[in-house]
């Protein structure tokens, strides 16, 4: 299933048939094929882009009905790389960035830039509470030594740790601005975001294993 789908339009009187639907990612082929369908001829034609659909709800509030085409085509192309990838890790990212804004909306090349970027987060598998997360750092010597102590204590006491490891797990977790996601893992983003897309200097469609690099113009 296509990431986004969006509606380009001829504006003006030219008879029936001057839009067309374009699911995201797309190939150059497909692009091209759409434009042929509005009845689009060649890069001196005006023409507008909307978005009218995005598969994702935590991607959806950042994504303008305006959004600009071949930059919404590269965050379709990079998001389904990523979910099939490793599942929840841009989800992740994005709402670690959201919290970091206050709720604001992320433009478009920032989100672009978040796919660059996925190698500045820390990955754990297997942690689906916060107790898990707790028995991790422990485990692997990331508590401080005192908080370690006490967990030695609490075991060697015979009273369970559990209670203790939980809070520290959810202590850490909201320190760091860490998610537990739906397939099981813990995933921290240090929020280095590293600025790789460039304005028209980034391939946005495929074609035939070849990338694309297009500028174009948008018109009301």
């Amino acid at each position: 299933m296509s990431v986004f789908t969006a509606e380009i339009a001829r504006p003006g009187i030219f008879g029936a048939n001057t839009s067309a639907t374009l699911e995201l990612p797309a190939t150059w082929a497909e692009f091209q094929d759409a434009l042929q369908k509005a009845r689009i001829a060649d890069d001196t034609v005006i023409y507008s882009s909307e978005s009218v659909y995005c598969k994702h709800d935590w991607l959806r509030p950042h994504i303008r009905r305006d959004a600009n085409l071949p930059e919404l085509n590269l965050l379709a192309m990079r998001t389904e790389k990523y979910i099939k990838e490793v599942p929840d890790i841009f989800e992740a990212m994005v709402k670690i960035e959201v919290g970091r804004n206050k709720g604001q909306p992320i433009p478009l090349p920032r989100l672009i830039n978040l796919t660059f970027s996925t190698e500045n987060c820390h990955v754990v598998s297997d942690i689906t509470s916060d107790a898990l997360l707790g028995k991790f750092l422990y485990e692997n010597d990331f508590l401080s030594d005192e908080d370690a102590a006490a967990v030695r204590a609490r075991a060697a006491s015979g009273r369970p740790a559990s209670g203790l490891l939980t809070l520290l797990g959810k202590e850490h977790r909201e320190s760091m601005g860490g998610l537990l996601t739906a397939s099981g893992c813990y995933i921290e983003f240090d929020g280095c975001i590293n600025e790789v897309y460039v304005p028209g200097n980034t391939a946005y469609f495929d074609r035939s294993g070849a990338p694309v690099v297009l500028e174009i113009s948008k018109g009301g």
